[in-house]
């Protein structure tokens, strides 16, 4: 086999997990796949002993050295986090020297998105819509009942909804840190939406994949494409607003009213990524600059997402 026709060598981080089954299950063929995790017996059975890795926690101080010893043995071509602690510090080796590609945005976007406050500071000073978000300080400005969470946290960790003011405090009470961690947020109500959004190197927007969450529990666990025109036309004036790259998620809620409100903005490949791949989308070629269409993608017909130890996809429609 020709260098030109070799398979593109991908990693995967968190690794552990029902999402590496189906990426595995629909993407063996096309890709050298490996999964990385920092927990050894986290990994879905269906991955061969070969594909896994063993990662030290991003916090180590061993981290960034050892991922990037472990692509240039691995011979990886992309490497993909998709564990919000690694991204501060896998986002800046984007481009650095001894490093594969790696599909983040940049580092200035992954900082702002993982602080909740920042984002909605963000969205306000671009002129995007969103939910009013606050220290929990000054909850008392905000409407109840309102969102409690902390600034930076995923998988709905510490989220709880406060129905009067007298709550912060017995809130704070339960959490771990200092007041100035968590934030009040407005609550948005009406049906929620994961957008997956790659972009090229140039900002271009490439893709746009709402998923409609019917279930959580910190990940999405029934959802199923979904093509709302208020979603479409907001994610056209985020990217034109403030010019990411890479693959993000947002994360909204979609009024009765049409608004669309942003409780989140995640920087990485989410959860959701093995139903936005079933749907035909495939960002690798984009991320490794061998794709230089500027035809924007969005999933045609409706595909659904039921997840239990592991993904199961099929196509509605």
């Amino acid at each position: 086999m020709s260098q030109a026709t070799m398979k593109k060598r991908l990693l995967f981080t968190g690794g552990g997990g029902s999402a590496s089954q189906a990426i595995w299950e629909q993407w063996r063929e096309r890709y050298e796949l490996y999964f990385a995790d920092a927990n050894p017996s986290g990994f879905p059975p269906a991955i061969p002993a070969e594909r896994r890795v063993v990662i030290p926690f991003a916090r180590a101080p061993s981290f960034t050295e050892s991922m990037r010893e472990i692509c240039a043995r691995l011979k990886i071509d992309l490497l993909i986090p998709g564990v919000d602690e690694e991204l501060p510090a896998l986002s800046r080796m984007r481009g650095a020297p001894g490093w594969p590609q790696i599909l983040t945005p940049q580092d200035w976007f992954v900082d702002l998105m993982l602080d909740k406050l920042k984002t909605s500071e963000t969205l306000r000073g671009a002129g995007l819509d969103g939910p009013v978000t606050l220290p929990l300080s000054r909850a008392a400005e905000i409407a109840f009942p309102l969102i409690a969470k902390p600034r930076s946290g995923r998988g709905s960790r510490g989220v709880m909804k406060l129905d009067r003011l007298e709550q912060a405090a017995a809130y704070l009470t339960l959490q771990s840190g200092p007041p100035e961690a968590y934030v009040a947020q407005e609550l948005g109500l009406g049906d929620e939406y994961t957008v997956f959004v790659a972009a090229d190197a140039q900002a271009r927007l490439r893709a746009v994949a709402p998923v409609h969450a019917f279930e959580k529990r910190g990940v999405t666990i029934r959802a199923e494409t979904a093509l709302p025109t208020p979603i479409l036309d907001y994610v056209r004036r985020f990217q034109e607003a403030l010019k990411p790259v890479g693959v993000y998620n947002i994360q909204c809620m979609l009024t009765p009213e049409g608004r669309v409100l942003p409780f989140e903005v995640n920087p990485r490949v989410s959860t959701t990524f093995v139903l936005v791949i079933a749907t035909g989308y495939d960002p690798v070629p984009m991320a490794l600059g061998e794709d230089d269409t500027a035809d924007v993608f969005s999933p045609q017909g409706v595909w659904s997402l039921q997840r239990s130890w592991l993904s199961t996809i099929t196509k509605v429609s």
